[in-house]
Parts: C-alpha cells; structure tokens; sequence
C-alpha cells in the first residue's frame, strides 16, 4: 500500500516514455530510431534519434481491445480479421504520412503482442532474428486456421497470451504494412 497519488500519464507522455526506454537500453546506432509498443488498450509509436523523441503518436487500440472487439467470444474468422485489420489501418492513417516523411533507419518492437510474435517466428526457424512481413502474414493465415483462441497452440507462446494475440496481430499486421 502506498500514500502517495498515483499520476495519470497521458499517451504521448507515455509513448516520450516508452522511446526513453527503449534508447537507454538498446545499443547506440547511428540515424533515427521507429519504436512501435502494442499495449493494452493503446499503440504508441515513436521516432527518436538518440536520447530524443521527436515524432510521437498515441493510438486508441491495443491487444485487448482489439481481441475484446473483434474476437470476444474467441472465434477467428478471415471475415473477423479483415474488419480487426482495416480497424488498425484507419487508426494509422492519419499519422501514417507523418511518419514515413520524418524517415528512420531501425525499427523497434517492445510489448508482449511483438515479443510473442518474434517468439513464435523464431521457434518456426525463421532464418533471421527479425520479424518480417512475410513472417506476420503466415502467422496471421495459421491463426484464422485455428479458428478459435483455445486452438492458438504456438511453440512460443505463452497460454496467458493466446486470446490476446489475434486483435495484437492485427495491429502489427498494419503497423508492419505501414513501414513497407
């Protein structure tokens, strides 16, 4: 139990937060830096150069409102992951523009939806230590195979992760379309 008050972070403070992070704790290379975190409830993505945030967004989908919009009641369908996509897509479009003129050189994924997806791409033996569109589309295809979140049996991903792994795919799917 704590007396003090807790602070209310907005998304952009956070996002400054997550690229903050993200910089202290990577190697140092050289140009700019793109920093996608899938939360919860919310997408930040952060280009930064250094120590420095310079373009920051704070999106209005994550994994479990996603998953909890489109796969509730646990069933994966190619209908239900187009509607979850072309959802990720119109969130992205206004900064999409904004983000491919401000330019990077290396791309970041931080949260668990990026982690487990990297997870199960590498136990697939994906030859690089990277996720790829390629890698994300046949991800995506296995997951409307199963049908169902009970069925997302993936070597890498944890059983805690499963039911929110479509609406996160979904958002990366787009993010990932968006960097292309």
């Amino acid at each position: 139990r704590t007396s003090s008050p807790i602070e209310i972070i907005s998304g952009i403070e956070e996002a400054r937060l997550i690229y903050l992070g993200v910089a202290r704790t990577s190697p140092a290379e050289p140009g700019r830096r793109f920093v996608a975190d899938i939360g919860g409830g919310s997408t930040e993505l952060i280009i930064g150069e250094g120590l420095t945030a310079g373009k920051l967004e704070s999106l209005h989908m994550g994994c479990v409102s996603m998953s909890a919009k489109f796969f509730g009641d646990g069933e994966i369908s190619e209908k239900r992951m187009k509607r979850a996509r072309l959802a990720a897509r119109l969130e992205l479009e206004p900064v999409q523009a904004a983000f491919k003129k401000f330019g990077f050189e290396h791309a970041v994924g931080t949260s668990g939806t990026i982690r487990a997806v990297h997870d199960i791409l590498r136990a697939r033996a994906q030859p690089q230590s990277f996720i790829t569109p390629d890698g994300v589309e046949a991800l995506l295809q296995d997951v409307i195979r199963a049908g169902n979140v009970s069925r997302l049996k993936f070597s890498g991903l944890p059983d805690e992760r499963a039911p929110v792994l479509p609406g996160g795919l979904a958002v990366l799917a787009e993010i990932v379309n968006m960097l292309d």
